[in-house]
């Protein structure tokens, strides 16, 4: 007899049910497995976020950055050294679409944004912002007129990423006096700038003939002028030999100023390296050339770090530092600058005014300063931009903190990330965009000129979300920042972002699912302790 054997109805149920629970909970873990590599993703571009700004506050400045050409004849007429564009500030670089860091969201949107703790409700409540990364490069730059690169590879998911820095913001020091675009940056050995006329006459030292390099004669005569200098007015033993030491210069020679041997020195190398240069120039005098140079960037180097107060001596251009300029802040505990002390800027705005500047030691400056010196221009006397009111500081220690001991968690704020899908609301992009940052403005907004609001905003790119934000209320298409254009065809509500933005920058008006009423849950990313300093950190 043949048995026949198998599983019973039974036995296939338990085990249809067994796989059943088994593929079940292989499907639950999926949206886990996708929540995990999102968190994931997200806290990547949170960290290379964090990068970007750590190395853009702390990292090797350029000259653009550490030096302006804009003078005022009078403090209150300075208006361009108020503006944080370049301030070495966290914040001001956070909120910087020209460097592609971040853009703000709307205050209208963040509002409705809840997170562990409340902390964006506390970040807007102490007057913080929300920050988005943009969507886009906006490095690239033809003659100022902004292009959008890599829009078609925007990751949609990178706007749902936002940021804030908690901790309190410090007074950052300035880059410069106001009224002074200090330093004139030149490359060394030079020929000499206007301004320095001011600094020989003060020593009582004729300021040096105009150099002639016409001629092999007219080299050497050059050459033995600057020399002359040298030994008779400053009293350097020439040729000069030997390591050069201004410490020891600076002893044996008391009374005489630091800044006219570094000129002095600066001019007599130059004439070595121009005389070593012809064809016709002996070994020895290509090897006075190179002792001569080095004496000169002996002296300047000196100057530049240990007499960084002293702003008669001329900074090497290649070699930018921090103590290329004096620290520098405003006064923020003492009584304003009015016209007083100082013009206003103008007859109509008697309410204008600006604060002193602090220093910890006195600044010494020319006496007089050519307000063209940027641009390389010739002036002759009297060349003084200042008209009668002189550039000062003020020396409060009571005042005074910037070289103060400072714990670390002074210097300290924390870039805190979250992902939130804020773009899905139906009026993200119709809320008007964030407040305008008036301390982000270069110039002072006056009705018409070059100075010119419309001006203002778009010479910096300082406008909330300048390239997004539609020209009127139909939303059509984003304002039109063409230089030639940006003054006359454009209104200031466009320009402040009144009818919205395009915020993803696909180039239509978008509206999401969300409902206004609707809140949102924001996941906290990632947290860096980042250092915030208040002034440029530059050391080679």
């Amino acid at each position: 007899m043949i048995t026949r054997q198998g599983f019973t109805l039974f036995e296939v149920g338990i085990s249809l049910l067994i796989m059943a629970i088994a593929v079940t909970s292989l499907l639950l873990l999926l949206p886990s497995g996708i929540q995990a590599q999102q968190a994931t993703r997200f806290q990547l571009i949170a960290a290379g976020k964090a990068l970007t700004i750590a190395s853009t506050i702390v990292g090797p400045a350029t000259i653009r950055q550490t030096s302006s050409y804009n003078e005022g004849g009078s403090l209150a007429d300075s208006a361009a050294i108020n503006a944080t564009t370049f301030s070495p500030d966290l914040h001001v670089y956070a909120n910087s679409i020209f460097d592609g860091i971040g853009i703000a969201v709307p205050t209208d949107i963040a509002r409705r944004i809840d997170s562990d703790g409340d902390e964006i409700a506390s970040v807007l409540d102490e007057g913080g912002s929300i920050f988005y990364p943009p969507t886009f490069g906006v490095a690239p730059m033809d003659g100022g007129t902004p292009t959008m690169e890599g829009i078609s590879y925007a990751d949609a998911s990178i706007r749902r990423l936002v940021f804030a820095f908690r901790g309190l913001p410090q007074q950052n020091l300035l880059r410069h006096h106001p009224q002074i675009a200090w330093p004139y940056i030149q490359h060394q050995p030079g020929l000499g700038m206007p301004w320095e006329r001011s600094v020989w006459a003060a020593e009582g030292i004729p300021f040096p003939p105009a150099p002639d390099y016409s001629t092999p004669a007219a080299i050497d005569a050059t050459y033995l002028a600057t020399s002359t200098v040298l030994a008779v007015d400053l009293g350097f033993v020439v040729p000069l030999a030997g390591v050069a030491d201004p410490v020891l210069w600076e002893t044996t020679n008391p009374g005489r100023p630091l800044a006219v041997a570094c000129l002095a020195l600066r001019n007599h190398a130059h004439a070595s390296v121009i005389q070593a240069s012809f064809g016709t120039a002996t070994p020895a005098a290509e090897s006075q050339a190179r002792i001569d140079h080095e004496w000169m960037m002996r002296f300047l180097m000196f100057a530049k770090l240990e007499r960084p107060d002293d702003c008669r001596t001329p900074r090497p251009g290649f070699h930018v530092l921090m103590t290329d300029v004096p620290l520098l802040a405003y006064d923020l505990f003492a009584s304003p600058a009015t016209s007083t002390a100082y013009p206003i800027r103008r007859s109509a705005d008697p309410l204008w005014k600006c604060w002193p500047v602090l220093s910890e030691r006195p600044v010494r400056l020319p006496s007089s300063w050519s307000s063209v010196q940027g641009s390389g221009a010739a002036a002759s006397p009297p060349y003084s931009s200042w008209t009668g009111n002189n550039p000062i500081t003020n020396q409060d220690p009571g005042h005074w903190n910037a070289t103060a001991p400072f714990q670390p968690a002074e210097r300290c704020r924390q870039l805190v990330v979250w992902a939130v899908d804020w773009m899905g609301y139906e009026d993200a992009e119709e809320v008007p965009s964030h407040h305008l940052d008036s301390s982000q403005l270069n110039y002072y907004p006056s009705p018409n000129g070059s100075a010119g609001f419309q001006h203002c905003l778009w010479s910096q790119r300082q406008a909330p979300e300048w390239n997004l934000v539609w020209l009127d209320a139909a939303r059509i298409s984003t304002v039109n920042w063409n230089p030639g254009l940006h003054m006359t065809t454009t209104t200031p509500m466009a320009y402040f972002g009144r009818y919205g933005a395009d915020r993803n920058f696909n180039g239509t008006y978008d509206r999401g699912p969300l409902k206004k009423s609707v809140r949102l849950r924001a996941q906290t990313i990632a947290r860096f302790n980042m250092y915030d300093p208040r002034g440029y950190v530059i050391a080679r």
